[in-house]
């Protein structure tokens, strides 16, 4: 707040007795921006020694204060010859009707309530110091005996005093009211902004729930027609694979027998046609077969039952074994764990792999491949019965060309190939079967590799299977 100096208050001189620090410095910024000469006092008994060094025009002093409050400060002053002419204004939060007595008791001359603002407090210090001025040897004390909240009080002031105080109190009142009803404006505001934020918060949030649940219901029906979609494609990949292998047998039925029986009557050329003819006639079939198997994951899905992947591992080598020695390698096999799962899917992915490391083998370079197990948690396979959300990893790894990680996300996508049909045999079928194998067990496929250093292929598995997977799988083979 700023106040203009009236040097006209250089005389006057006010004793102020506060014991907070923070508001001392507040009062005595505002008394002496008005001019007026103060000095502090941390409590009464220091305000006391004060007045005996010095004679205020007026006392200012807070109620609450340590060793002596503002009541028994004002009681002393108002009782010494010396210094009773001395007007005593006391801040008080006005919390209680017996503040009042204590402050006619005690010869207060004024009130001032608490918090306070600049303007407010100098215009009380104006009003106590002009009727001072007025009533000086006017009047004297008479004394009365008043009984309230259960006690006595004797009361010395004269009307004039009594007039000051009760004055100072109803203005406090008034004062008190009109803050409390402009609190209540600002409260009802308030309420009403509050009400009017909910009210919109409310109808946006209402509006965002209308329309995730369109979205919702769009995405049903958008999934509903994708999975009819998806099973249609999985029929007519079955039906037109199936169908396609007739006529296919009959092509190279037909040029196996042209060879034998008239293959010396061709010429170079025609012979050269025939063979080519046959072995595109034995692409085209290979593909299909394995676009057969492709289809067969979700359309011949057979129910999860416990599989012993050791066991599995075993078929897988037998029915590999002219591979391994037409190439000279090696397979070890590790400790592999019982799982549950479709035991015909989990044998065509181990062998998928396995004949994968064996055909991609580097030059001159015996294949050896290492396949194992081990649980995600680190605990080794035969310990005890495994948990509901147990996970397993399935490692098969070689010591082959490798490739690429860049071409990660390819080699398990249908018909991609890395490599020319001349140098490695293959439709490119064989990883994106795996793939879709380990998805239709709630797994995971994916491999590290690099060119010339083998390659590691790792596939996560649940060791148990959820509850009514086979039931949905079954349905899905319904439908196909």
């Amino acid at each position: 707040m700023k106040v203009e100096k009236d040097f006209k208050h250089t005389a006057v001189e006010i004793l102020m007795a506060e014991d907070s620090p923070t508001q001392a410095e507040h009062l005595k910024f505002i008394l002496e921006e008005r001019g007026y000469q103060v000095a502090a006092a941390r409590n009464g008994r220091e305000a006391l020694a004060a007045l005996e060094e010095r004679k205020p025009t007026l006392v200012i002093s807070d109620v609450v204060m340590p060793e002596m409050d503002g009541y028994e400060l004002c009681r002393r002053i108002t009782s010494d010859e010396r210094f009773k002419e001395i007007p005593v204004i006391l801040l008080t939060s006005l919390s209680d009707p017996r503040d009042v007595i204590k402050g006619l008791e005690c010869g207060a001359k004024n009130f001032i309530t608490k918090p306070y603002d600049g303007k407010y407090l100098l215009s009380r210090v104006e009003y106590v110091l002009t009727n001072q001025e007025l009533r000086k040897g006017g009047g004297s004390q008479i004394g009365i005996e008043i009984f309230f909240a259960g006690q006595k009080h004797f009361i010395t002031a004269d009307r004039l005093q009594i007039l000051d105080l009760l004055l100072s109190v109803y203005e406090a009142a008034v004062r008190k009211n009109q803050e409390l009803a402009q609190a209540q404006d600002d409260l009802r505001g308030l309420n009403e902004s509050l009400e009017k934020k909910v009210a919109e918060r409310t109808a946006a949030l209402q509006a965002e729930i209308a329309e995730r649940l369109r979205a919702e219901e769009e995405l049903k029906i958008y999934a509903a027609k994708l999975e009819q979609s998806n099973r249609e494609l999985q029929d007519f990949a079955y039906v037109a694979s199936h169908d396609l292998q007739e006529p296919l047998r009959k092509v190279q039925a037909f040029g196996d027998r042209l060879k034998s029986k008239c293959g010396e009557a061709l010429s170079e050329q025609g012979r050269d046609y025939l063979e080519r003819m046959q072995q595109a006639a034995g692409r085209m079939r290979s593909l299909i077969s394995d676009l057969l198997l492709f289809s067969r994951v979700a359309t011949k899905a057979r129910p999860f039952a416990p599989v012993n992947l050791v066991e599995v591992a075993r078929g897988v080598l037998s029915d590999l074994e002219a591979r391994i020695e037409q190439t000279g390698g090696r397979v070890e096999v590790g400790e592999l764990p019982t799982i549950e799962g479709d035991a015909s899917q989990l044998r065509q992915l181990l062998q998928n792999l396995i004949s994968n490391a064996l055909k991609f083998h580097q030059p001159e370079v015996t294949p050896v491949v290492k396949v194992h197990a081990q649980f995600l948690n680190g605990q080794p396979h035969s310990a005890g019965p495994p948990p509901a959300n147990r996970q397993c990893q399935i490692v098969v790894e070689d010591n082959g060309i490798g490739f690429d990680e860049k071409f990660l996300d390819r080699i398990f996508v249908p018909f991609q190939r890395l490599h020319g049909r001349t140098e490695y045999e293959g439709t490119g079928m064989g990883l994106a079967i795996c793939r879709k194998i380990t998805e239709r067990h709630g797994g995971a496929i994916t491999a590290r590799s690099a060119q010339g250093q083998g390659s590691t292929f790792i596939v996560t598995l649940p060791v148990t299977q959820p509850k009514g997977e086979d039931e949905v799988w079954r349905k899905t083979a319904e439908h196909s």
